[in-house]
């Protein structure tokens, strides 16, 4: 029987493994299945997320929603920032002096496009949107 209530300590992990191939090119993936001695600067990390509730999706389809001409319109790239700020739980992104960043709006919208772009996606996928 499916549970009535989401647990929001009930949470999933998205993997983000960085590096720089041989040539310079920067390779983003779930895992680093090539050779680390191929890979130069790599990390390994994790984002935890939650699983929404029914008032985490409305506020964040509301969030996501403009009055345009007198209508709504809904901004699909808003809607995957706020889905992401909203159920994020924790991360071990470091920084410079290897103190783990605090998750803030202003820490997730310093991260790099591709990087938070992935980790978007991969959210989207285990949430199966």
């Amino acid at each position: 029987m499916k549970n009535m209530f989401v647990n929001s300590n009930n949470t999933f992990e998205v993997n983000v493994c960085t590096g720089t191939d041989k040539n310079g090119t920067s390779v983003i993936s779930e895992k680093l299945s090539l050779d680390k001695d191929v890979l130069k600067d790599t990390s390994d990390n994790k984002i935890f997320f939650r699983k929404p509730g029914y008032g985490d999706n409305v506020q964040i389809l509301s969030a996501a929603l403009k009055v345009v001409d007198g209508g709504l319109q809904l901004d699909p790239t808003l809607l995957r920032y706020e889905r992401f700020c909203t159920l994020i739980k924790s991360w071990d992104f470091k920084d410079e002096n290897g103190k783990v960043l605090e998750v803030t709006r202003q820490n997730i919208n310093a991260l790099d496009p591709d990087i938070a772009n992935f980790i978007i996606e991969k959210l989207e996928e285990k949430l199966a949107i």
